[in-house]
């Protein structure tokens, strides 16, 4: 070997090791020596690509938020279907605890694996258990199909508002937010009205059947028009910030706060499952009620204390909740 060949060895190791304990500083490296060429490259999309993405998104966030009221008027239809009317408010529950259980983790996963992929699957996980919940001869299968399309449905909410602020300049960002505000309101606003119709002049089954159409219309738009890479795209691939990963095949994964999100997800689903059962199923004193809000609170505890340890470790390892939203008051006030 070359002299020349061992020196280009040593400096693709050094990279690589650098990047590995410190992705931040190499990250921010990047962003910050190619800040220009971002720009002039059109980082923000516009015409055709930019209206087709917005109407992705709308309609991403139409579903996933008609999907509580429209159910909520079709549940005597469908428990007269499929019976267990004490089961009833699963159906609704189920949807929320799936909906809250991971609303965050999504956001952070597609900081790792890319905003386009991570879209494209929760959209797939929407419409596919949107199919499963039309086809269900059970109430207790509609409930966990109503769970994992309400994993889907966090993941169309969270995304849709991640890519909005990347999708444009912030001094459009009033336009574009309004429009999307206005699909939000009107899918609250119909989704009663939808349920009743649907109810009345046809099978319950519709209400999550007509998801699917929709749903492929947005997949659709969102694999042809939003372009790989988003929101890097204007960076060549060897210098935008995910492409450190390739110095090292464990780096991608490694990223991720594994356990901070499995602590995220307990206590989220331990304290809506208590809520729920409380004084329903269950008295509020019961032993079932107390050890699952025992859990939850011990959970939120651990989690927050792992993601403060997160944000102050140097190592590769992104917290979920970066400690950061907690010290600024600005930043919290905006989370409660």
């Amino acid at each position: 070997m070359s002299q020349k060949d061992q020196e280009q060895k040593q400096d693709a190791a050094s990279i690589t090791n650098e990047a590995v304990q410190k992705p931040q500083a190499v990250e921010q490296a990047i962003l910050g020596a190619t800040s220009k060429e971002y720009e002039d490259q059109q980082h923000y999309l516009q015409g055709v690509r930019l209206y087709l993405i917005m109407v992705s998104l709308c309609l991403c966030l139409f579903l996933t938020n008609l999907e509580i009221p429209i159910v909520t008027t079709s549940l005597i239809g469908i428990t007269d279907d499929l019976g267990d009317f004490n089961k009833a408010s699963w159906v609704i529950s189920s949807y929320l605890l799936g909906y809250v259980g991971v609303l965050i983790i999504f956001s952070k996963l597609s900081d790792v694996f890319g905003r386009k992929s991570i879209l494209i699957l929760v959209v797939l996980i929407f419409v596919l258990f949107s199919a499963a919940c039309g086809a269900a001869q059970t109430i207790e299968q509609l409930i966990v199909f109503r769970a994992f399309q309400g994993i889907g449905g966090a993941g169309n909410y969270s995304l849709s508002a991640v890519i909005l602020v990347e999708l444009v300049p912030s001094n459009k960002y009033a336009k574009y937010t309004t429009i999307v505000s206005l699909f939000y309101s009107l899918s609250l606003l119909l989704g009663p009205i939808f349920g009743g119709i649907i109810t009345q002049n046809a099978t319950w089954r519709w209400i999550f059947l007509l998801n699917v159409p929709a749903g492929a219309v947005a997949l659709g738009i969102i694999v042809f028009a939003m372009p790989n890479g988003f929101p890097f795209h204007g960076i060549p691939k060897e210098r935008r910030p995910n492409s450190i990963s390739k110095l090292s095949s464990k780096w991608l994964l490694a990223r991720f706060d594994l356990f901070g999100a499995v602590l995220l997800l307990a206590a989220t689903l331990l304290l809506v499952a208590a809520l729920e059962e409380a004084d329903v199923h269950y008295p509020w004193k019961s032993a079932f009620v107390i050890t699952l809000l025992t859990i939850s609170g011990l959970s939120w505890i651990g989690f927050l204390l792992w993601e403060r340890r997160m944000t102050q470790n140097t190592k590769v390892c992104e917290p979920v909740f970066p400690w950061r939203f907690v010290e600024s008051r600005i930043l919290l006030g905006m989370i409660l």
